[in-house]
């Protein structure tokens, strides 16, 4: 089983989503800890322009990455953004 890693802003988003709709968070997070012993499933997605997957979560996307002990969850953001800071 792989280890989790969140970079900071993933983990501020996290929290932030957790105040405002915590249900959905709970899924969110499910969704999350399945990427330690499966990391590509389902509804992942290889990104084309950028190192990683993604998965949809609602209007949601996870963005991270993964090696052979560690999943690193680079981002969490809404659909209308998380393009934009993938450019940066």
């Amino acid at each position: 089983m792989r280890e989790l890693d969140f970079s900071t802003q993933a983990t501020r988003k996290l929290k932030q989503l957790l105040k405002s709709n915590p249900e959905f968070t709970k899924k969110m997070i499910e969704e999350i800890n399945h990427l330690c012993t499966e990391p590509i499933h389902g509804n992942t997605e290889k990104l084309s322009n950028y190192p990683g997957y993604k998965i949809r979560k609602g209007k949601y996307r996870i963005v991270y990455t993964f090696t052979d002990d560690i999943v690193e969850i680079k981002l969490i953001n809404h659909r209308k953004d998380i393009y934009r800071k993938l450019r940066r």
